[in-house]
């Protein structure tokens, strides 16, 4: 209510007042009004303050937050009212903060360096950051979604080869299944395997005949079908103690 007094009143000092009591100050309110009011040395302040708060959003779901600073508008302030360098900064620790919860940060870093002439030098870097926090980490996911991002099939492949495929492995293998057949039945098959290995009900029992019969289909197209076979033949020979789950394979079309 208070907040809304400040604005009809057109006090930005007060309205600043208000929101910089928050628990989480409202950074983002802060600089609009301040850049809305012409003052944008002092919007540029309160977007360093965003920056070491991690408080930037490019998500366009928080960029009209008051809590949020939208992060195109930090790295404008930053630029135009510090130094590039120091916006590069901003979009770089963006970029880290995000990558691993929303992989498409990558593009949003990328499409903010070509602004700056910079896209080339900051493209590299991300990939190299991207990959050293995977094999720091031993998860790949963010890295493989990069990758694919940026077009380069052949560098998520070898993510996979290096680090496994992790949780995106399907996306992957949708993705990679005309180039790459038998690099994809190699996931639908380690997915489907580990599968059976670890649980034992029927809902798992049909996810994995029908990554199964993908499997196959892919075999088939690299021109391997009888390996699809002995992979199916050797999985109902291992757990034929398990009529469930040979009476899913049978109602895929696998027995």
């Amino acid at each position: 209510m208070l907040l809304e007094l400040a604005d009809h009143d057109g006090d930005v000092d007060w309205a600043i007042e208000i929101l910089a009591k928050n628990t989480y100050p409202g950074y983002g309110g802060i600089v609009l009004r301040l850049a809305g009011a012409g003052r944008a040395e002092e919007a540029c302040d309160w977007a360093r303050k965003a920056v070491e708060a991690d408080r930037l959003a490019s998500d366009p779901y928080l960029i009209n937050s008051d809590s949020w600073v939208d992060a195109d508008l930090a790295v404008d302030l930053l630029a135009k009212h510090g130094s590039i360098e120091e916006a590069r900064q901003a979009w770089r620790g963006h970029f880290l903060d995000q990558m691993e919860r929303r992989p498409s940060v990558y593009l949003w870093l990328l499409a903010t360096a070509d602004r700056f002439g910079l896209r080339d030098q900051e493209r590299e870097w991300a990939l190299d950051a991207a990959t050293a926090r995977a094999r720091k980490s031993r998860q790949p996911d963010s890295l493989i979604r990069i990758r694919i991002s940026d077009g380069d099939l052949d560098g998520a492949w070898q993510a996979v080869d290096e680090l496994g495929a992790g949780y995106v492995w399907r996306e992957l293998a949708e993705i990679g299944a005309k180039a790459r057949p038998l690099d994809a039945a190699g996931l639908y098959r380690e997915a489907a395997c580990t599968g059976l290995k670890q649980t034992s009900n029927r809902g798992v029992y049909a996810a994995c005949a029908s990554d199964l019969k993908e499997m196959c289909r892919l075999y088939a197209r690299a021109g391997d079908a009888e390996e699809g076979r002995r992979v199916v033949a050797k999985l109902m020979k291992d757990y034929g103690h398990r009529p469930a789950m040979l009476d899913e394979f049978w109602k895929a079309g696998l027995g």
